[in-house]
């Protein structure tokens, strides 16, 4: 395999630095220089610490370098399938594991003197209260080579820069704890309102740049003589049903009463709670909220989605992106019944079957994938597609802008389609205007009740 040309700055930069920060948007090849760097350091073993979502993708880098199952082990399962593993792990080049496994098997560190540790989605170490962060910066402080891969290293704050920093190089901030660094960097302080709010100056942006490797989209398309990717967003209304529009209209004042005082609740409670609203405008109602069981009440968005692939795109190669499981399941269900052929990619899909419904879908075996927004962030693969349908709307500016642009090939297209499904009236036409603006989650929580507020 040969270097693009958008590899071939970040490979050198790695050659430069101690433990290299690449900060490069998808389909970069962020793996891929990785290995070739490891290889020409021999730091051998590696460690590699990846999203189970993204190990697949790993392992084919690694088969293309030419690297066997005798240089490679992947360490996922049940904990008596990894233990069965160990006795090998010595003689390996490469360690695959997801994050979670080698910490509940810290021994290993004991047994294995690794040269180099690789953390792929290195924003998972962005809170430096979690186990995973002290894990990581505790036990690798002599390896020889460390690095980090995002493609957003600041997803909800420049704050998140400092746990990840913290393993790579503990003395580019020179701060003992987060409140130092946020102290010395990052406060702006209103004290008309109470707020503190992260600002990052462009002196220190200037010098992280200096330190990492970044490369975003509008570089790799800048590479190849293109302009940035044109997005195409279409929406499509429905109207819920009378018997609906009441249920929602009663949880909706039920929701209002609870977060009279809003500022009691954070902010992932205060999500959850939503979910009520979220799932009746998909023709679900939860009749127990402790077991989350849920009542299938209404197909009308389904019906919609079924029209539109049948009468106006049927030769279309489409990718549906949900949030819930039982929205899976009913589209499931739809497309059972009609024999139509798709693949599903959720958190209970294992990597190799991610591997195949991603190469089935690139070949024309199949024309639909539908997923889970949250899990094809990282790992995936779907340029094929001729359309991404959000049917129902994804919340955070990172999230869509990673999972959209995995419907489409960044290196040739010049433009890609969206189609947004809504239900009329209804919470998903807030979250659809919202979910791309990189906004707090106080403001976000604050303009949120006044939508509810003020819908009619």
């Amino acid at each position: 395999m040969k270097f693009r040309k958008i590899q071939r700055k970040p490979f050198l930069y790695c050659q430069e630095q101690q433990h290299p920060a690449l900060f490069l948007t998808m389909r970069t090849g962020k793996c891929f220089i990785t290995l070739k760097d490891i290889e020409y350091q021999e730091a051998f073993p590696a460690l590699i610490c990846v999203p189970l979502s993204t190990i697949y993708g790993w392992v084919q880098d690694l088969e293309k370098l030419g690297y066997g199952e005798e240089d490679y082990t992947v360490l996922i399962g049940t904990k008596e399938n990894k233990a069965k593993e160990f006795p090998d792990l010595a003689e390996k080049k490469f360690i695959l594991t997801n994050k979670e496994f080698f910490i509940s098997i810290p021994s290993l560190i004991k047994k294995l003197n690794f040269k180099a540790v690789v953390v792929d989605e290195s924003t998972c170490l962005k809170n430096y209260k979690t186990r995973i962060y002290k894990f990581f910066t505790k036990n690798f402080r002599d390896t020889e080579r460390r690095y980090i891969l995002t493609g957003t290293s600041m997803t909800g704050s420049v704050l998140d820069i400092y746990g990840q920093m913290q393993f790579l190089d503990p003395t580019f901030f020179n701060c003992k704890t987060f409140w130092d660094f946020q102290n010395k960097f990052f406060i702006e302080l209103y004290p008309h309102h109470f707020v503190l709010k992260p600002h990052l100056s462009e002196s220190f942006y200037k010098r992280l740049s200096e330190r990492c490797c970044f490369v975003t989209l509008n570089d790799v398309r800048k590479s190849i003589g293109k302009k940035d990717l044109e997005i195409n967003r279409t929406v499509r209304t429905f109207e819920l049903s009378e018997e609906m529009q009441e249920i929602y209209k009663k949880l909706k004042e039920d929701f209002l009463v609870s977060y009279e005082d809003n500022i009691l609740f954070g902010f992932n409670h205060f999500l959850q709670s939503l979910v009520y609203l979220r799932k009746l405008c998909s023709g679900y109602l939860t009749i127990n909220p402790e077991t989350k069981e849920t009542k299938f009440i209404d197909s009308a968005k389904y019906q919609l989605l079924m029209d539109i692939l049948k009468d106006e795109i049927p030769d279309y190669k489409v990718i549906i992106l949900c949030n819930f499981y039982d929205e899976i399941n009913q589209i499931k269900y739809q497309f059972d019944k009609r024999k139509l052929k798709y693949g599903v990619i959720t958190g209970k899909t294992a990597p190799i079957d991610r591997g195949k419904v991603m190469n089935d879908f690139q070949t024309g075996k199949i024309q639909y994938v539908i997923g889970n927004s949250t899990c094809l962030k990282f790992g995936v693969t779907l340029s094929e597609a001729d359309l991404l349908i959000e049917f129902s709307s994804i919340l955070g500016a990172e999230t869509r802008e990673q999972v959209e642009f995995r419907g489409t090939d960044i290196y040739k297209d010049n433009s890609m389609d969206i189609l947004h499904l809504i239900a009329d009236k209804s919470i998903e036409t807030f979250f659809y205007k919202k979910a791309g603006n990189q906004i707090s989650n106080k403001k976000l929580q604050e303009e949120l009740l006044t939508f509810l507020k003020e819908e009619e």
